[in-house]
């Protein structure tokens, strides 16, 4: 069984105060999920692009990966946990838990 990876990485300053530091998804672990979710918002079923040069008026939207279940709620960088999503969605949710929605 693999290891799940971990969400943070804690530091203890000299005069004892813990400094916790969410650990980002890999560049990757992004591109697996680009093409696990075919370049398509799990949200409102738009195209996404992955690189922001590949922008385009009107056209697809630049794509963020998302946690499902938000890291400052305990969401692990894990692939079932995370999704693809245009940002415009992605802003929209915030830090609300959020399940796969297709529309």
């Amino acid at each position: 069984m693999a290891q799940p990876r971990l969400a943070a990485v804690f530091f203890v300053k000299p005069n004892g105060a813990v400094i916790v530091k969410a650990r980002p998804v890999s560049d990757s672990l992004r591109y697996e999920i680009f093409d696990r979710d075919n370049g398509v918002c799990q949200h409102c079923a738009g195209p996404v692009v992955r690189h922001r040069c590949q922008e385009h008026f009107r056209g697809p939207r630049l794509g963020a990966v998302d946690h499902i279940v938000p890291r400052a709620r305990g969401g692990q960088n894990e692939p079932t946990n995370l999704q693809l999503l245009c940002e415009p969605c992605n802003a929209s949710k915030g830090a609300k838990d959020g399940g796969r929605c297709n529309g």
